[in-house]
């Protein structure tokens, strides 16, 4: 590596915030038009890609081997993962979901929140579109939010303020969906504020679960795109309701204290802010 590379993250999310809002929100005025389907697709599915695009860019044109070849291998190397953190990475978001569903019955809500939807609607009336974006959504921006964005901003900071500023950035980088009619965001916004606020709440606890399992796992990031695909795919294959949601969100902040409580070394660490990606690796065995 060139020891003289740094991150740049301010520029990495200038031109992601550029490209993805610009697309989307000329996917979202599209999806206004009649007949005009075909390009309100094509301009989201750019917005989608444009972090993932900006992260093979900043990366690619770095001058850096090693943050080359850092990216690739935690992009293939499954072996980064640790064995007693598999259950986790694959069950925490199921669980958690389940646990909210549960709660809620307590309040009146139906059991059959656990019973299989019949259709998808991540995109309203459109089930096979919702079910790829399920999959493909949480993989690209994985890609990027871990292939360099995190550690971009923990070069900058130690992990907890990291995590804060990420999970805003995040956050707000969804804003243009609330505004693509029939999308599922637009749907939050069409049906009561409080989901909507839930919604950007839930990033922040989301955030301190995806960066434990993520750091903890030698930055492997199949281990992002996985809990990302389980909390997407969970919510959109169950009947639940959205005031459920509220509940999750609720659950995952009390976790994330948790996580925090019992992570200090991870999250409040001098060691944890680095650029050099061997002082990262060593830091968190």
């Amino acid at each position: 590596m060139n020891k003289n590379y740094q991150y740049k993250p301010f520029q990495f999310f200038v031109i992601i915030y550029i490209l993805t809002w610009t697309a989307e929100f000329i996917a979202a005025f599209f999806s206004y038009q009649p007949g005009k389907e075909l390009l309100e697709l094509l301009f989201m599915v750019f917005g989608l890609f444009a972090p993932a695009i900006t992260t093979i860019y900043m990366i690619f044109s770095s001058g850096s081997l090693e943050l080359k070849n850092d990216f690739e291998n935690r992009l293939i190397n499954i072996r980064r993962i640790r064995w007693k953190y598999i259950p986790w990475v694959f069950l925490l978001m199921p669980a958690i979901l389940i646990v909210s569903i549960l709660i809620s019955v307590l309040f009146g809500h139906s059991i059959h929140q656990l019973n299989l939807s019949s259709e998808f609607n991540i995109m309203n009336g459109r089930s096979a579109i919702s079910l790829m974006i399920v999959f493909l959504a949480p993989t690209v921006e994985d890609l990027a939010w871990r292939g360099y964005g995190m550690d971009s901003i923990l070069s900058k900071f130690n992990m907890f303020p990291a995590t804060i500023y990420f999970s805003i950035l995040w956050a707000f980088w969804h804003l243009p969906l609330f505004f693509i009619k029939g999308y599922y965001h637009n749907t939050l916004w069409n049906t009561n504020i409080l989901y909507v606020i839930n919604f950007f709440i839930s990033v922040f606890p989301l955030t301190i679960i995806m960066n434990w399992l993520y750091y903890r796992n030698k930055r492997c990031i199949l281990v992002c795109i996985i809990i990302h695909i389980m909390a997407v795919l969970f919510p959109t294959i169950l009947k639940v309701d959205e005031s459920t949601k509220c509940i999750e969100t609720v659950v995952m902040l009390i976790l994330s204290l948790i996580i925090i409580m019992k992570n200090k070394d991870l999250f409040f660490s001098e060691k944890i802010k680095f650029s050099d990606h061997n002082a990262i690796n060593n830091s968190l065995k």
